[in-house]
């Protein structure tokens, strides 16, 4: 019990919990007689703060471009003696900061619109509160990390220079995001139909056009939050037909019939040539190929040529064709042929490029008079490789006779 003086007329009582309190009070006299208990109560006490539930907040949070933050909602707290009031909210750029702002459901949707072409971090930060103003630990129950600034890069063909000696060509790619990561890439030729977005890398595979006139490479970047990059362009002219080799030790200056094709070499110089021309006339062609006269000077006379894949194809439960080959020695990537009920098409431009096997083509099963046949051809620091083995699929109806 509490001893209080004859001249008290009240007293603080520690409480150290919550719940339901009584008071009872009696007069003790000098000769140490008792009144009776006077009772006061009950008194409802909450002296702890409300339980709140810490949410589970995901080790990256995902960068996005909406201008408008959404609504979001937490984990109810609880609160058993006075019940719950509602909920302090902070919401800024501060990760630790607090706020008088109260809401009474455990969801807040901000105000703030987000400039464009802006970046930005806010934290969504709550303390529950009880009725008697008991106000619990603050925790932060979401990151939002709002990115409308579109990625950059560049692009060169090769090197970089002005001119190539192959059609095949390798698009070195840098790029940058000033927020998040760069995820996506896609390519062009026409600035018009571009190829699907695929993951991001610094290299990637080209086939060029067959023309002597300069032609272009489109490029555009994709980041975590959707934002595209505006076009990038790269311009190249693929000369084919190359100046006759020279050095210091010789000058090409013509080819022989008696000499053909294939490499020539010493110790002093490489060239390839190309069989029964005599001097260099020109390309000549037809529907099923083309052939570049006299000879031209290796690109790089350390490359290293790759062989032919050796092929095998199945259909899938998903409509599509696999292919699948062993690895090629010194492949970086393989060119991909098709043609549409043409088994012994001449493979002119690629229509896929994989770089490692198998690779799928969607939805070619399945619809009988559209039969597709397939090339591979591995591609190295020399260029293509050969042609593979053909390989091919074939769709079929069967219509019921007449009885």
């Amino acid at each position: 019990p509490l001893m209080l003086s004859a001249q008290a007329t009240g007293a603080q009582i520690p409480v150290k919990t919550s719940g339901e309190w009584y008071i009872h009070l009696q007069a003790v006299g000098k000769d140490g007689g008792v009144s009776e208990t006077v009772h006061a109560g009950p008194f409802y006490i909450d002296v702890a703060p409300p339980q709140a539930i810490t949410p589970s907040l995901p080790e990256e949070t995902a960068w996005v471009s909406d201008t408008q933050p959404p609504t979001f909602q937490w984990p109810a707290a609880t609160d058993e003696a006075s019940g719950l009031a509602g909920y302090r909210v902070y919401w800024g750029e501060a990760a630790n900061g607090q706020s008088d702002t109260f809401v009474t459901a455990n969801s807040f949707t901000p105000t703030e619109i987000m400039a464009n072409g802006s970046s930005a971090v806010r934290y969504l930060r709550v303390a529950a509160e009880d009725n008697v103003g008991n106000v619990s630990e603050w925790q932060t129950v979401a990151i939002w990390q709002y990115d409308n600034i579109p990625p950059t890069g560049t692009l060169a063909i090769g090197s970089g220079g002005a001119e190539v000696r192959s059609l095949n060509v390798m698009l070195n790619i840098s790029g940058s995001d000033q927020q998040g990561a760069i995820t996506a890439m896609r390519f062009s030729s026409d600035n018009t139909r571009w190829s699907a977005w695929q993951p991001y890398q610094t290299t990637q595979f080209w086939q060029l056009a067959n023309t002597p006139e300069k032609q272009a490479v489109q490029m555009q970047l994709r980041d975590e939050a959707g934002n595209i990059s505006k076009t990038i362009v790269a311009e190249v002219v693929a000369v084919l037909n190359a100046d006759n080799p020279t050095s210091a030790s010789y000058e090409l200056a013509s080819s022989t019939f008696g000499m053909g094709g294939g490499t020539k070499s010493s110790t002093s110089y490489l060239v390839n040539g190309t069989s029964g021309q005599t001097h260099e006339t020109g390309s000549a062609s037809s529907s099923s190929y083309q052939v570049n006269s006299g000879y031209w000077a290796d690109p790089d006379a350390n490359c290293t040529a790759v062989s032919a894949a050796t092929p095998a194809i199945e259909a899938t439960a998903s409509n599509q064709v696999k292919l699948s080959w062993s690895t090629v020695p010194n492949a970086t990537s393989y060119n991909i042929y098709r043609s549409t009920n043409a088994p012994y098409f001449a493979p002119t431009t690629s229509y896929a490029t994989a770089n490692n096997s198998p690779w799928y083509d969607d939805n070619a099963i399945g619809t009988a008079g559209s039969n597709y046949f397939y090339i591979i051809r591995a591609v190295g620091s020399c260029g293509e490789s050969g042609d593979s083995q053909r390989k091919g699929e074939f769709d079929f109806a069967l219509q019921p006779g007449t009885p």
